[in-house]
């Protein structure tokens, strides 16, 4: 007949046994201690106790299966969802991912994707970083320097200088994660990401001269030399002719070697 545990004092709390508590508890049955004086030695709850020699007569041994955990159940469909997701953008925070899934009719919660993308490989990672100046441009700026290098300072004074700028407005570019693969910090696919990465951003032109600043201009779409081109007729232009007029300098504009700067149509 199963033991009973009439105690009043039991803790009302679950615990895993293992092998050798519940054979510490087996053996002081077997010495025919009491539930009540067990309980009190060992701290355990009366009611495991009972249950571990209960199972240990019916099956022979004192240990219950090991709990499972709530397994996961998503469909093969959604599954492939969330492997595409996490390719077509490395850079969004699982956040996004799961509003980008409910919105395509994947019902799913953020840290049941955290686990199926664990699954499928992907994890959260800090970006690689490449050396911003590769040993070509090193070499075009170390020639640029030598050449100019004897100008007076009187000469540079007729020098405007430009540039563009990205500015964000929703992430920063200071410390960004992506959700990858291990071993794909060079991945074309996450290179090619980085490259166009910056929605939310806003880019700027804009460029001065020894006595101030010339306009501030916001480029929109993308910057190819057709923008570039429309950059300085519609805003550097009119600028340069009125300080020209006033001035009377022959100025000189200095870029960068940015494409949209450098191609046959921007010349």
């Amino acid at each position: 007949m199963p033991l009973t545990d009439t105690s009043d004092n039991t803790p009302k709390c679950r615990i895993q046994l293992d092998d050798y508590t519940c054979g510490l508890i087996i053996g002081r049955f077997q010495s025919d201690e009491s539930i009540a004086d067990i309980q009190l030695a060992m701290s355990i709850p009366g009611s495991t106790i009972v249950n571990c020699h209960n199972r240990w007569k019916e099956t022979g041994i004192g240990v219950s299966e090991t709990r499972k955990g709530k397994q996961l159940k998503l469909p093969e469909r959604d599954q492939r969802a969330v492997v595409c997701s996490s390719r077509e953008g490395p850079f969004m925070p699982f956040t996004a991912h799961k509003e980008k899934l409910n919105t395509a009719g994947v019902d799913i919660h953020r840290q049941t994707l955290s686990k199926y993308a664990i699954i499928k490989g992907f994890g959260s990672y800090s970006t690689a970083y490449v050396p911003t100046l590769t040993p070509r441009h090193m070499q075009r700026r170390l020639t640029w320097v030598k050449y100019k290098v004897k100008r007076t300072p009187e000469m540079w004074e007729d020098v405007i200088w430009s540039d563009e700028s990205k500015f964000n407005a929703e992430v920063s570019d200071g410390r960004v994660r992506v959700i990858r693969k291990e071993g794909e910090s060079y991945h074309p696919d996450i290179v090619k990401w980085t490259v166009k990465f910056g929605n939310g951003s806003v880019m700027i032109w804009g460029c001065f001269w020894v006595v101030g600043l010339g306009p501030l201009v916001v480029m929109k779409g993308i910057i190819n030399q057709e923008a570039y081109i429309d950059c300085l007729s519609n805003h550097f232009l009119p600028w340069l002719n009125n300080i020209t007029a006033e001035t009377s300098k022959n100025f000189i504009l200095q870029e960068d070697g940015a494409s949209c700067h450098a191609g046959s149509y921007a010349s």
